[in-house]
């Protein structure tokens, strides 16, 4: 067995508005299907594309979104930088 090092490159992303913020405190939450990890007002996750919409399908429709609000969330996930199919995430607060 190896050790691969590798360098993490931060790019943010324009804050969003509603209902997309709100939806990423849910993301922010530890999922076992996805790696991750958060602390002190930090948190990585790796995820897929499917893993996403995933999430916000069900986000949307526990919180019973607008047709105007689902649109808005479901077009951020899809206009993530998406590299074959995965992106990192790091969200702070």
């Amino acid at each position: 067995m190896g050790l691969d090092v590798g360098v993490v490159n931060i790019k943010y992303l324009e804050r969003p508005g509603q209902p997309i913020y709100d939806f990423l405190w849910q993301v922010a939450e530890p999922d076992p299907g996805n790696w991750g990890n958060s602390w002190e007002g930090n948190a990585f996750l790796e995820t897929t594309r499917r893993r996403m919409l995933t999430k916000a399908r069900k986000y949307i429709k526990d919180n019973g979104l607008a047709q105007d609000d689902t649109d808005k969330v479901i077009s951020w996930v899809r206009g993530l930088p998406w590299v074959g199919g995965t992106v990192m995430l790091h969200l702070g607060w």
